[in-house]
């Protein structure tokens, strides 16, 4: 059984230079539900500007029968970086996995890769959550050089500034951390030991997801 016509609009609240679109093509909870449910295995996307649609970019994919370790990522590609205001994503086909019960089509996570305020080719900074609406995490950005973590930061309210100053290292599906973290504010440093190792997994080249929260650069 093919289903067709099911659409998601992503509307951005103003206007953004969009270059990739990333998504999960079916549920990811578990692999009896990603079985369970379908998988779009063919879409179209376009991007809309005050009304004016682009042409359709039509993408085919086939998703794992099973659901392994790492999340079957889908990136669809709208280079050169277009601006839009909102994203149009339309699923032509999809699939059943073995088991399946459910006439729904899902895509577990969606996520917008753009080119405004883009920061160096090697800074990663908080995108979306994956399973939270908040950020959990002492830092909303970091610098890869090789394996080593650097300019670990974060922006906190009323002026006050969180640096992480000790080793980082990111190796092996995990990031490290051995050191500090200080809370810099206008009135002075408050100094807390910091030793954590956090899981990571690698999307693509522009996206790491660091204990379930995703980084963009």
């Amino acid at each position: 059984m093919t289903v067709k016509g099911e659409a998601l609009r992503l509307h951005l609240g103003g206007v953004t230079k969009v270059h990739h679109v990333e998504l999960v093509p079916g549920y990811a909870k578990n692999d009896k539900v990603w079985r369970q449910n379908r998988r779009p295995t063919k879409v179209r996307v376009r991007t809309k500007l005050d009304g004016d649609a682009s042409p359709w970019r039509v993408v085919t994919h086939d998703p794992p029968e099973t659901l392994g370790k790492d999340t079957p990522w889908w990136s669809i590609s709208l280079e050169p970086a277009v601006d839009a205001d909102m994203i149009e994503i339309e699923v032509l086909e999809s699939e059943a996995g073995k088991g399946n019960r459910s006439k729904d089509v899902c895509i577990s996570e969606v996520i917008l890769l753009t080119k405004r305020d883009a920061p160096e080719a090697d800074v990663y900074t908080f995108n979306l959550p994956l399973s939270d609406d908040r950020l959990a995490m002492p830092f909303e950005r970091f610098r890869l050089d090789g394996e080593t973590c650097r300019d670990v930061e974060h922006d906190n309210t009323g002026g006050a500034h969180t640096v992480f100053v000790g080793k980082c290292r990111l190796a092996r599906g995990k990031m490290e951390f051995d050191g500090r973290l200080e809370v810099r504010e206008p009135d002075g440093v408050e100094k807390k030991p910091f030793k954590k190792t956090y899981p990571v997994r690698r999307v693509n080249r522009r996206v790491l997801v660091v204990g379930g929260y995703v980084y963009t650069r």
